[in-house]
């Protein structure tokens, strides 16, 4: 069920007057004016004593209304076990079980108005109206929940950023022996396009192995979450976690022990103060450290190209002025992605070298054409700036590609799903809905097409025409 439609039952179906005297005493409504499903189901969603009500609740109940906000989905009553406490939990039906944690959550929580719940309709598993209740916490309530954290703490300045780190892993494109033997995305060109592992280097692809890297270390437990009793991953309850905090706020590990006990309830839960000091030492996390504590927060973003100016610190010219060499132990992981994606890269005499590749140019050029970088790029280096001007000169006229295979895509869904599918780059979409890709990738492309229920038409230009009688 929607939580749109467990609250209209809920008005509608669910409560007794009793329910709704408990919540309009609890929330400040006038009971004539709740008399109306509808109108008090608008009562319901408002922010008429929302204030007060949260000023009532315990720090359990707090951490778990930002579960249900983390998790977005209904629940059933079991994912109340860990508020409460109160399951029978050797035997028993889930009523026998799951019966008192109910009461609970119906007095602690839905007869404070906070918390909305239905029914679901009876099927042929014959579960029990208790199994077939799914509570809700209704997204209108959101911006005025207190915060995860009370005891967070304001500090100035970026913090310590672990950038040894982010250099190591760079530097393991010229010596490869460096990389760790259990690092799964070691570097290769391939085609004078960079890989890490199986995957063309972007700043996203680089992001999610620092994170992979983070969870290796094995302190942060299982990787995905789990529908069974709504439990979070601890990089799911992390991520959420430190989204809550304001731009300048920083927290201790211990301030994460109840929130990862309630977010993700496991015989073990992980160790805070390790898993945070890992976050730190793969560069996930930022920390500021005043004599034996450590607060922490989440490393600001990878700068987009578009926010870096000193161009000039990162490249010099090869020597034949053709192309660029980079400079790995200072190059910004966006500038580094931004030319590679436009260049052939190539290693010589251990340095990263990248040449202008027209054809991959040729793909972004109106995208890139006005932005600070390829004006800095054509100021800089001959070779970028002829490889420029020729593609803006032929684009649409000419096609630098051999083996292309040509597309029209009408459905705008379609080319959406192409576009997720493919987005390394290999599928073009060209004006006037079509796309170009290598025939190498036909199979695929097709796959893909018919996989989504659409029929595949081909017309063979190479074929000989009869000759007019």
């Amino acid at each position: 069920m929607k939580e749109s439609e467990i609250v209209e039952k809920m008005c509608k179906v669910e409560l007794a007057a009793a329910d709704i005297k408990a919540i309009s005493k609890a929330r400040g409504f006038s009971l004539p004016d709740t008399r109306s499903p509808a109108h008090l189901e608008s009562l319901l969603l408002s922010d008429v004593g929302l204030k007060a009500v949260f000023g009532t609740l315990e720090r359990k109940e707090i951490i778990m209304l930002h579960f249900l906000k983390g998790w977005k989905k209904p629940v059933d009553a079991a994912a109340f076990e860990r508020m409460t406490g109160k399951r029978n939990k050797w035997h028993g039906t889930f009523n026998q079980q799951y019966g008192e944690v109910f009461k609970q959550v119906k007095t602690r929580l839905i007869r404070k108005g906070i918390l909305v719940f239905a029914t679901g309709p009876a099927r042929t598993d014959r579960k029990t109206q208790l199994e077939r209740q799914r509570f809700a916490f209704p997204s209108p309530f959101h911006a005025d929940l207190p915060p995860l954290f009370p005891s967070a703490k304001a500090f100035p300045g970026p913090g310590e950023y672990k950038n040894a780190f982010i250099r190591n892993k760079l530097d393991q494109l010229i010596h490869p022996r460096s990389a760790g033997a259990t690092d799964p995305s070691p570097w290769e060109i391939k085609d004078g396009e960079l890989y890490m592992g199986d995957a063309p280097f972007d700043v996203d692809t680089f992001f999610q192995w620092q994170r992979r890297r983070w969870l290796v270390t094995g302190e942060l437990g299982p990787l995905h979450s789990g529908q069974q009793n709504a439990r979070m991953s601890p990089m799911d309850a992390l991520d959420y976690a430190f989204a809550t905090l304001a731009p300048d706020e920083w927290i201790e590990p211990a301030d994460l022990i109840p929130v990862l006990k309630m977010f993700c309830p496991e015989k073990q839960n992980p160790n805070p103060v390790k898993a945070l000091r890992h976050g730190w030492e793969t560069a996930c996390l930022v920390r500021q450290q005043q004599g034996e504590k450590t607060w922490y927060r989440p490393a600001p973003p990878f700068e987009d190209v578009s926010q870096i100016s000193a161009f000039d610190e990162y490249f010099s010219a090869d020597k034949a002025g053709a192309g660029l060499q980079v400079d790995l132990a200072t190059i910004p992981l966006g500038c580094l992605e931004a030319v590679a994606r436009i260049s052939k890269m190539r290693i010589t005499g251990g340095v990263l070298t990248a040449d202008p590749d027209m054809v991959r140019i040729g793909r972004v050029i109106h995208d890139i054409c006005d932005t600070r970088f390829a004006r800095w790029l054509t100021d800089t280096s001959h070779g970028f700036s002829q490889a420029f001007a020729t593609a803006s000169r032929r684009w649409g006229r000419q096609v630098v590609h051999g083996n292309l295979l040509v597309a029209r895509v009408r459905d705008l869904g379609l080319k959406i799903s192409l576009e997720k599918a493919f987005k390394d780059g290999k599928i073009i979409f060209l004006p006037g809905d079509f796309i170009a890709f290598p025939e190498g990738l036909r199979s695929r492309v097709e796959a893909h097409v018919t996989g989504n229920g659409f029929a595949v038409k081909t017309i063979d230009h190479t074929a000989k025409r009869k000759p007019r009688q």
